[in-house]
């Protein structure tokens, strides 16, 4: 789906309370603060390195779940030009057997979410 950067950062400040989870993000990173549930910050957006336009539409992949507004990120539903793809499990299966055909799977952290205290 298509979002633009303001649904974006709405979605991440949602996400910033830990009310409902955190939101992982690929292709970007952000950072937030939270002293608690009512006491968050969303603090710092990139993508592909650079500020996060709100005025700019982004591309964004999510679960069905998440699409249609589930745990409180209502905000998806504002997405638009929604493909729908196999499930999620299937394309993590196709994903990992590609990348153990190889060798074996190795796993790292990268950073894309940090929380400051």
């Amino acid at each position: 789906m298509d979002l633009t950067g303001s649904d974006i950062r709405e979605l991440l400040t949602i996400s910033s309370s830990m009310k409902r989870g955190i939101l992982q993000i690929s292709g970007g990173s952000y950072a937030f603060s939270n002293r608690t549930v009512d006491d968050f910050e969303l603090k710092d957006v990139l993508i592909q390195g650079e500020p996060l336009v709100a005025t700019r539409s982004y591309r964004v992949v999510t679960s069905g779940f998440l699409a249609d507004g589930g745990d409180e990120f209502k905000t998806f539903k504002r997405g638009r030009n929604l493909q729908v793809v196999p499930l999620q499990r299937e394309l993590v299966r196709t994903y990992v057997k590609a990348r153990c055909a190889s060798g074996p799977l190795t796993l790292t952290v990268e950073g894309r979410v940090k929380r400051d205290l």
